[in-house]
């Protein structure tokens, strides 16, 4: 499944995409993003699981919204959220665009996700993260391996039951794109740019 702004039988919104994705995934179910920049909200709603979206970059495949206070509350404001279990997103950027002195954000995660070799910018604060309304911290799981950046300094992040920070690489191998995303078998056939293990070794 491919979303592009040009290529001919393409989906032309990632919403569109989504909407036609099979629902409650056991194995992972790929979505290629190209090149572009798309202006939307994307939500990936509970029974969407195991969704990976792929970009082709994160300096050239960018999703972005403006949407903050008072319009929308925080935890609404997102450009992504996320309640489907196992998403994973590589090489792209999600953005709001509401600028500083706004209550925005870019991502909300409302199921487990994965945060790994990706950059982190200092707008993301201290703690990192933040309690979201009717959802206790010990029934989560965040975990952060390897991210680079201004705001990617793990030593002030929260302390709570499901948070970690990880710098082991036998743990966090098995969410490469070699280990779930049964490579060889269909990757380097749609030209798609990726790595297959660690960016950062």
């Amino acid at each position: 499944m491919t979303v592009s702004k040009t290529d001919p039988g393409a989906y032309r919104t990632i919403g569109e995409a989504l909407a036609a994705a099979p629902i409650n995934q056991a194995q992972m179910f790929y979505v290629h993003i190209s090149a572009g920049v798309y202006v939307e909200s994307v939500l990936i709603p509970e029974n969407l699981t195991n969704m990976v979206l792929i970009g082709d970059g994160a300096d050239v495949t960018k999703v972005t919204m403006n949407r903050h206070a008072p319009e929308f509350q925080a935890f609404q404001s997102g450009t992504l959220t996320i309640f489907g279990a196992g998403f994973i997103a590589k090489f792209i950027t999600f953005e709001n665009s509401a600028g500083p002195g706004s209550q925005a954000v870019a991502v909300v995660i409302q199921a487990e996700r994965f945060v790994m070799e990706s950059f982190l910018d200092s707008f993301i604060s201290p703690p990192g993260w933040e309690i979201w309304p009717g959802n206790p911290t010990d029934k989560l799981t965040y975990v952060e391996y390897k991210n680079r950046g201004p705001g990617a300094d793990t030593s002030h992040r929260v302390n709570w039951t499901g948070y970690r920070a990880l710098e082991d690489a036998a743990a966090m191998k098995q969410f490469t794109v070699q280990e779930i995303l049964d490579r060889e078998s269909w990757i380097p056939h749609t030209g798609i740019p990726y790595t297959a293990g660690f960016i950062y070794v």
